[in-house]
């Protein structure tokens, strides 16, 4: 953090920081400019928000992505007809953005089912009353602490028509367009929502819908269900669970590869059997010559070599401060319990 004060300090007439002859609203000029021991902008305040932005917003969002797959893999039915929506909606070289959640009303749907019907926490964020309260005849004084509870709101009967099963329809109207619902709460409610709601919509949305445009998640061989009962710890995770993924991107993939490529053949050449040969041999080949496998990995090498030179050069480039090794797919969460401490990121 001193490096990161000491630098924008020797930089303070930079272009980039300066904007219309006032230096940007960030918290590290901040930082540098107040020199108020009483303020709360500080070092140590900054390390906590940091510490309480993976903390929180991590774990939540991970634990939900473990219980939708486990869901999609119980309910195949739901997870083809969300591959099917976005199949129709987007081609295979398109990316998905937040701002497709109009254009995808059933898997929006599904992916708030997912929240409602399994959510992670069980109580709210924790309340205080500001002056006497009373509520069907009990009494709760000034100063009290209140725990919103999660279920009675998202699994309520009154509420929903069937609360305890995993039923995208709760979202959905008659035309099958998507319907937002007061009822649904997984963030809490009012002036002290969850602050990361808007990220974590955002995070579940683009990894979800990403992730069942790629693959298909079945159960495995002889696995008829997977456990639903959740493990309440801080946050309510499911038991742990194998699951076994199929391409989905592929086959379409192979398909245009295989037109293009037969196609753009017999335009150009016409295929004969040689003089005297009256028919091909047609039982396939499946054992491979050991050379073959030789020269396939000769080309595999020779492929990732430049791939691995251009992902180094870019690596060495990057003016990161430092950080765990970020690993595909997971970026730092492996080393969630090993690194993730408020004294981490003061250093």
């Amino acid at each position: 953090m001193t490096s990161f004060r000491d630098e924008f300090s020797d930089r303070s007439d930079d272009p980039a920081i300066v904007a219309v002859g006032k230096e940007r609203d960030t918290t590290l000029t901040t930082l540098v400019s107040k020199n108020d021991p009483d303020t709360t902008y500080n070092e140590e305040n900054l390390a906590q928000c940091i510490f309480d932005f993976f903390g929180a917003g991590t774990e939540t969002s991970f634990t939900t992505i473990r219980w939708a797959l486990l869901l999609l893999a119980n309910h195949p039915d739901i997870q083809e007809k969300v591959q099917k929506e976005i199949k129709d909606v987007f081609d295979i070289s398109q990316s998905i953005s937040y701002q497709d959640r109009k254009k995808l009303p059933y898997t929006n749907a599904v992916i708030h089912e997912m929240q409602r019907v399994k959510y992670v926490l069980i109580v709210g964020l924790p309340r205080q009353t500001t002056t006497d309260v009373k509520m069907k005849d009990y009494h709760i004084p000034k100063g009290t602490i209140i725990l919103p509870d999660m279920r009675s709101v998202l699994l309520d009967p009154e509420q929903w028509e069937t609360p305890e099963e995993f039923n995208p329809n709760h979202f959905l109207d008659k035309d099958g367009k998507f319907v937002e619902r007061e009822e649904f709460l997984p963030f809490g409610l009012g002036q002290r929502v969850c602050v990361g709601e808007q990220l974590a919509r955002i995070e579940i949305f683009i990894f979800l819908t990403n992730l069942l445009k790629a693959f298909s998640f079945q159960l495995p061989q002889g696995v008829k269900k997977l456990n639903e009962t959740p493990i309440v710890k801080v946050a309510v995770h499911p038991h742990p669970y194998k699951l076994c993924t199929r391409v989905c991107v592929g086959k379409q993939l192979a398909r245009i590869e295989i037109f293009i490529f037969l196609t753009s053949l017999l335009r150009a050449f016409s295929f004969q059997l040689p003089a005297g040969v009256k028919e091909l041999n047609k039982t396939p080949v499946i054992k491979r010559e050991r050379t073959s496998r030789t020269m396939m990995a000769i080309g595999t090498f020779l492929l990732a070599l430049p791939i691995l030179f251009f992902l180094r050069q870019l690596w060495s480039q990057r003016h990161l401060p430092p950080c765990p090794l970020a690993l595909p797919l997971i970026g730092t969460f492996w080393a969630y319990g090993f690194w993730l401490h408020e004294d981490y990121f003061l250093k």
